[in-house]
């Protein structure tokens, strides 16, 4: 059984989904709900145990989420994208705070996964596939016992910088600074 706890991921593209479904152990899915109406996917992950959470609707995302934090509590590894969709450049976009806030409230570490090399293999918008290699980084997991509903923003800031900093190393790709940080401390 994998040990509970929520693995945050950078995302662009829908190869990321199916590099970390080859690497990782016992987990599910936290997916937009968009993802249950394709045909054959979208019923056989929720068949596969995936979480779709509905991102318009706060009731029933929070329900979602409650759902999410129950596996977790279970003993199940939850991967979520923070950026809430794919990208279309490698460079990180701001992180949603819902995964963050599942985190603390399941008291789950969340661990940062790079992954680089799926953009190649098939672009957001783009039906074509190509041949790439994937390379996925798992970092160290962030602890959350303790925190509280008040540090979703420090630990989203946290996993942030741990991802951008591995991708500049690994890779010389800077992403900017979250702006959101920076506007909810401005007056």
């Amino acid at each position: 059984m994998a040990r509970p706890r929520i693995l945050v991921a950078n995302h662009v593209s829908w190869f990321d989904v199916f590099a970390l479904s080859a690497v990782l152990p016992d987990f599910v899915f936290v997916a937009k709900a968009e993802i249950e109406r394709i045909p054959i996917l979208g019923p056989a992950a929720r068949a596969a145990g995936h979480v779709y959470i509905q991102r318009t609707n706060k009731k029933a995302a929070f329900a979602a989420y409650e759902e999410a934090a129950r596996r977790i509590h279970h003993g199940t590894a939850v991967v979520v994208f923070p950026e809430g969709t794919r990208g279309r450049e490698y460079p990180l976009r701001p992180f949603k705070k819902g995964p963050f806030v599942l985190a603390i409230a399941a008291q789950a570490p969340v661990v940062p996964i790079l992954v680089h090399g799926s953009l190649e293999v098939q672009r957001k918008g783009s039906f074509r596939v190509r041949s790439n290699e994937i390379h996925i980084h798992v970092l160290d997991e962030i602890p959350t016992a303790g925190m509280t509903y008040d540090d979703r923003d420090a630990l989203s800031r946290r996993a942030r910088a741990a991802l951008a900093e591995a991708q500049l190393e690994h890779y010389g790709i800077a992403s900017a600074p979250e702006a959101r940080a920076e506007i909810a401390s401005q007056p």
